[in-house]
């Protein structure tokens, strides 16, 4: 049976950039082969937005990268501070990058990507230690960006899923910034939650296991 014409294709870029699917890589190559597949599965053009702002705050080891990105019309915004996915060891601010863009457009909120460090270079808790920073900073600052700080989020993807679910717990037993939402996308947290309540709630009970309460 010959491939499907879009599969061929894809296979085809695979081999021209000599992609093996190996478990056997050190964090530096998985991480070239995890920009290398987002390069050939990137649009021709990002999809536009009101403005995005590249800047660094000050961070637990050293500066923490943030991308901005605002949507049109007039603040204050509600805003998502967000964790990329990665398993903690792959991962930056591109590679969430569509999808933040989709989020700025779609919900009307300010997204603040958050580039935090990584391991094995960085042992936990350096990870959330930087993601609860980059946080309490935002919510200090919001007005600033035309952002509500009483309108605060956090939310990743995988990884970064667990990370905002941590960090909501910093916050609540921190004496933090208030929270309104967590937005967990494929992590274990969700999933976890998600068991509990198949398995420990009435039956009559209906309960979202998509996104949890933010304490």
């Amino acid at each position: 049976m010959p491939l499907d014409p879009s599969t061929r294709a894809a296979l085809e870029r695979l081999n021209a950039i000599h992609f093996v699917l190996t478990r056997n890589v050190t964090p530096v190559q998985a991480r070239k082969r995890g920009k290398a597949l987002m390069q050939l599965t990137a649009p021709d053009e990002p999809e536009p937005v009101a403005r995005i702002e590249n800047i660094h705050i000050p961070g637990p080891v050293g500066a923490i990268p943030l991308r901005i990105y605002t949507p049109p019309g007039y603040g204050p915004f509600p805003a998502l501070i967000y964790f990329h996915g990665g398993g903690g060891v792959i991962g930056d601010l591109e590679s969430e990058d569509r999808f933040c863009r989709r989020m700025t457009n779609q919900v009307g909120c300010l997204v603040v990507s958050v580039g935090y460090c990584l391991a094995p270079e960085y042992k936990v808790p350096t990870g959330p230690q930087e993601c609860y920073a980059a946080t309490c900073w935002f919510a200090a600052h919001a007005a600033s960006y035309g952002g509500d700080a009483s309108r605060i989020a956090v939310g990743g993807t995988s990884a970064g899923g667990n990370l905002a679910a941590v960090v909501a717990h910093m916050a609540r037993d921190g004496g933090g910034p208030a929270l309104t939402f967590q937005l967990l996308r494929v992590s274990w947290a969700t999933i976890a939650r998600r068991a509990s309540f198949l398995f420990f709630y009435p039956p009559s009970e209906k309960v979202s296991h998509c996104c949890l309460p933010a304490a």
